[in-house]
């Protein structure tokens, strides 16, 4: 079976969507924790590193969007 541009694409958006799924379930800090601190952060340090690694993903599935669409 040929792979498409159409494929790839379809691919990539359904990869787009499970990154983005799996950001939603990282656990966020309450807002009693984040007020104790300076900076507020809504990620625990290890939680962060997952949200960075994620949006990095997401960021390369873009990149290769745009790449593969006609301009």
């Amino acid at each position: 079976m040929k792979k498409t541009k159409a494929d790839y694409y379809e691919w990539l958006m359904k990869r787009h969507e499970e990154t983005q799924r799996q950001i939603s379930l990282v656990p966020k800090r309450n807002l009693e924790e984040q007020a104790k601190e300076a900076l507020i952060r809504e990620y625990t340090p290890s939680n962060q590193k997952k949200i960075d690694r994620f949006k990095q993903v997401l960021k390369e599935i873009e990149n290769e969007t745009r790449r593969i669409l006609p301009r």
